[in-house]
């Protein structure tokens, strides 16, 4: 098996929900942008460009497969920066859809928001330490032989 290929396979369970993320907040903006309002931030639209530059650096590292460790840890963190963003949303009564994936998620920053974001953060501070867990080709592999 191509090695390369089984290393960028492995990558592109988290690298998709970055590049996806940058994706819909710069297609509709419109919810992001409501959400970072709500939370007092007064230049939205300079937090969004931030952010998305992040992710979109973060998941074009991770599909070339550049410090993969550093950048599956910062990545952790982002996902747990994005949850005490959301713990504070609901502690101060902000309801609104965060719009991190456009208009294709717009449920209300709830529990289950909290939820996904710490998931995420395990499963890429699970991938800094043991990326061949994530590799879901060596399944698929093994049964072909």
């Amino acid at each position: 098996m191509n090695s390369r290929k089984y290393r960028l396979s492995k990558r592109t369970v988290l690298q998709r929900p970055s590049i996806s993320s940058v994706y819909f907040k710069l297609l509709t903006p419109q919810p992001f942008l409501g959400f970072v309002e709500q939370l007092g931030i007064s230049d939205a639209l300079f937090t969004l460009f931030l952010i998305s530059s992040i992710e979109a650096i973060l998941g074009l590292m991770l599909l070339i497969g550049i410090n993969l460790k550093f950048v599956y840890r910062f990545i952790s963190a982002l996902f747990l920066f994005f949850a005490v963003i959301h713990i504070y949303s609901i502690k101060v009564g902000i309801t609104v859809a965060c719009g991190c994936f456009g208009d294709i998620y717009l449920n209300k920053v709830g529990w289950l928001s909290v939820l996904s974001n710490f998931l995420l953060c395990i499963i890429s501070f699970i991938a800094s330490k043991y990326p061949h867990i994530l590799a879901l080709d060596q399944y698929f592999d093994a049964k072909s032989k």
